[in-house]
């Protein structure tokens, strides 16, 4: 009993040496393998294609640069709507002073106040994008690059939706320093994310 007990003490240690001495690649192909299985349709149809590693860097890789870009990217999208809603209210408001009757009386009111409306959503969100891009700016400015975890770049193939065909993808993931878990995950397909990695080029 003491000679399997002795036995059994050495294969966990040997275990544990063995997990402990997995290297940043095997880890981080854990990790994402992991993650992938619980964003999919079909888990069971996941195959990955490619994973690079690389070192993360603050401020381009962190999680708080990443979410004021989205944030900036989102801004320009809804300031570039509203600047139409502007120009259209303005022009209805403009149509129907030029036509001004009684019948177009309630119109041109309804129209010069949208365009109120319009005019003080922009004005806001102009100067929340003012804002956003200084504190952008100031974590770049000046500062050393602090390492911050790991940055994996991720091909996949899996099934969509409806099970019907498979597709191929790319994605992004930020894991921390001790390759423990996954801080942030992103569909590099996604304009949104093409749109981030232009503004940060």
């Amino acid at each position: 009993m003491k000679h399997f007990n002795f036995v059994a003490m050495i294969v966990v240690m040997a275990m544990s040496l063995v997990s402990c001495s997995r290297s940043p690649q095997d880890k981080a192909e854990a990790l994402v393998a992991e993650t992938m299985k619980t964003m999919l349709y079909v888990p069971e149809s996941y195959e990955p294609v490619l994973t690079l590693v690389d070192s993360a860097f603050a401020p381009s890789s962190s999680q708080d640069f990443a979410y004021k870009f989205a944030e900036l990217i989102n801004l320009t999208s809804q300031i570039k709507s509203v600047k139409e809603d502007v120009r259209s209210s303005k022009s209805a408001m403009s149509w129907n002073k030029r036509s001004y009757s009684e019948y177009k009386k309630d119109e041109y009111e309804e129209s010069k106040s949208e365009y109120e409306m319009y005019s003080a959503k922009l004005e806001k969100l102009t100067t929340r994008m003012d804002a956003l891009r200084d504190e952008v700016s100031a974590m770049t400015s000046d500062k050393e690059r602090e390492f911050i975890g790991y940055k994996v770049i991720h091909r996949y193939r899996a099934k969509g939706r409806f099970e019907i065909m498979t597709f191929m993808s790319d994605m992004i993931f930020l894991i921390d320093k001790d390759m423990t878990c996954v801080m942030a995950a992103y569909d590099m397909d996604d304009p949104a994310f093409e749109m981030f990695t232009e503004m940060l080029e």
